[in-house]
């Protein structure tokens, strides 16, 4: 008896293992097994319904630092790639709570062989207010683009 193909999520589920009179066989999952990923080369992922997808990781500026000048030329670098782009395209952003403990040591690693008072005492208030602040509302943040290749356009 031939079993059921069972697909959840888009993605084909491994059969359940036979058993065979007093043996049992273990099957064995991988990730591979659930990710319809085919191949990755060159930094392309092809899946396997033979789609090819290219995620890219932007690093964020702070826009609201630039000059007038500066953000008026990202606004339109960015309207130039959206002309280019393909027409499906997702924008994907990852939050996450920020570790300060790596800069709060490396601060305090300073302020130990720190010599003058004045810089002690400034650099003292500044790791209470990193610690404060960095306890409350520090976040880092990824943003990626998606996009699959879709042949050209007429």
């Amino acid at each position: 008896m031939k079993q059921k193909e069972v697909i959840k999520y888009g993605i084909k589920v491994p059969p359940k293992p036979k058993i065979d009179g007093d043996k049992k066989y273990e099957r064995l999952y991988f990730t591979q097994d659930f990710i319809p990923v085919k191949a990755v080369k060159d930094g392309v992922i092809e899946t396997i319904d033979n789609r090819y997808i290219k995620i890219l990781e932007i690093e964020p500026i702070n826009f609201l630092l630039r000059s007038e000048e500066e953000q008026n030329d990202v606004i339109l670098a960015f309207a130039k790639f959206l002309k280019v782009s393909p027409v499906t395209i997702q924008i994907k952003c990852m939050s996450r709570r920020a570790d300060s403990e790596k800069h709060i040591r490396l601060v305090q690693k300073d302020l130990e062989s720190e010599n003058v008072n004045e810089c002690k005492a400034v650099s003292g208030s500044y790791l209470n207010m990193v610690k404060r602040v960095g306890a409350l509302s520090a976040w880092t943040r990824r943003f990626f683009l998606i996009f699959q290749y879709e042949g050209l356009r007429r």
